[in-house]
């Protein structure tokens, strides 16, 4: 039985045969209606706005709050399908650039993109401290406070839905970090778990692996 082929799909393949610099997993992930925007830098920004395969698909948007813009420093640039409004986001449009309407732009951005509104809260004001990382289906990633993962989980399956068929997926995965040193000087590494793993476990034995895996690989020779 062939494959079944998703809307947007095409214009996916284009971009991985004729550009793959710019064929990344966020981009994916809007291309594919998983999430409603993704970030863009100002390059990819300038290349996505020269090509009619991507024009006739993708909207590009310079977005900014009025605070920012005032002060001059340079817009984001957000990526969304070319049906999808963001009006509720909007304030004004000044010099093509789209001032969001609140003041909070690291919330107001995370919601844009699609994240766990509690998330966003939490990330934009540093609060979260149990940090895991979701990597949902390999589409795209965000720090959770641990304690909320299965909210976070049941409200990306209610406004993210993926199936096991559609390109690029991937099982989910759960990842913590532990501090370390590398060549003198601080740095983290990942562990991975696996959902119903991580679920089962408390705090307090997530940090005990972490510290597990942290001595193992620390062993010369360790392939942990």
């Amino acid at each position: 039985m062939e494959n079944k082929r998703y809307p947007n799909q095409h214009v996916w393949e284009w971009l991985v045969n004729n550009h793959p610099n710019l064929a990344n997993r966020d981009l994916l992930s809007v291309l594919l209606g998983i999430r409603n925007a993704c970030l863009v830098s100002e390059k990819d920004f300038l290349l996505l706005n020269e090509w009619d395969e991507t024009k006739r698909i993708l909207r590009v948007l310079a977005v900014s709050d009025e605070r920012r813009f005032k002060e001059g420093k340079p817009p984001s640039y957000v990526v969304t399908q070319k049906g999808l409004s963001i009006q509720e986001y909007i304030l004004k449009i000044e010099d093509d650039v789209h001032i969001i309407k609140q003041e909070n732009w690291g919330k107001n951005i995370g919601t844009l993109l699609g994240f766990p509104l509690k998330e966003v809260d939490d990330f934009s004001s540093n609060q979260i401290k149990e940090r895991v990382c979701i990597h949902y289906h390999g589409y795209f990633s965000f720090a959770c406070e641990f304690s909320r993962m299965d909210e976070a989980l049941a409200y990306l399956r209610e406004m993210s839905p993926v199936n096991q068929d559609m390109p690029g997926y991937r099982p989910l995965i759960i990842t913590t970090m532990y501090k370390t040193l590398k060549n003198g000087r601080p740095s983290v590494d990942e562990v991975d778990f696996r959902p119903e793993v991580i679920k089962a476990m408390t705090w307090e034995e997530i940090q005990y692996w972490c510290q597990v895996v942290k001595d193992m690989r620390e062993k010369k020779g360790s392939v942990v």
